[in-house]
């Protein structure tokens, strides 16, 4: 990913916050020379440098994901982004762009089809969105697990890029905030606040 060094995010703790709170993901491998993308959630794990998930086994991506045991595969991660005006700026002449947050995630993938651990995985997945624990019967996740695979990706590489207007005049920027707040798009004004 193009990072300039005023864009790039590479602090641990901004990282592992930022997939905790955006943990869909586009998990993308390469099969016969065609990128082939899977959006689904992946959750990552800061003390194995893990993510994981699944898919479902009749996707086709399982079969890359099998073959790409010893490669690399990208997941792509994105956050808040938005529209920016240059008519917002207090500085001129100016253009418009986008402003977004993203990191790219590189690993090496593993399948998981052992019963337990494909269990494990997707009560870990419910903890992560569900307020309080759901009760299954214990037989529930049974035939279930017959449709998915689990997938591990251990982490080789992580580079994030928050480009938030920090290139411009810190008026210009403030005025961008206000105008993103006046416009409803707070989750954007809100990472541009904390990231200035």
């Amino acid at each position: 990913m193009y990072t300039p060094p005023y864009f790039r995010e590479d602090g641990p703790e901004t990282i592992a916050a930022f997939l905790h709170t955006n943990s869909f993901a586009n998990l993308v491998t390469i099969a016969n020379s065609e990128p082939f993308a899977t959006h689904l959630p992946l959750l990552y794990q800061p003390e194995t440098n893990t993510l994981i998930g699944h898919l479902a086994k009749a996707n086709p991506q399982c079969a890359h994901l099998e073959a790409a045991e010893n490669t690399s595969v990208l997941t792509i991660f994105t956050g808040p982004h938005g529209y920016i005006s240059p008519r917002w700026y207090t500085h001129a002449p100016a253009v418009p762009t986008w402003n977004y947050t993203a990191v790219h995630v590189y690993g090496t993938p593993k399948l998981i089809t052992e019963p337990e651990a494909l269990t494990r995985i997707l009560l870990m997945l419910e903890a992560h969105y569900e307020p309080e624990p759901i009760v299954y019967e214990a037989t529930f996740f049974a035939p279930k697990l017959k449709g998915i695979v689990g997938v591990e990706i251990e982490i080789s590489r992580i580079e994030g890029k928050f480009k938030l207007s920090q290139n411009i005049p810190a008026e210009s920027r403030a005025s961008v905030i206000e105008t993103l707040k006046r416009d409803g798009q707070t989750a954007l004004a809100i990472v541009m606040e904390i990231n200035q």
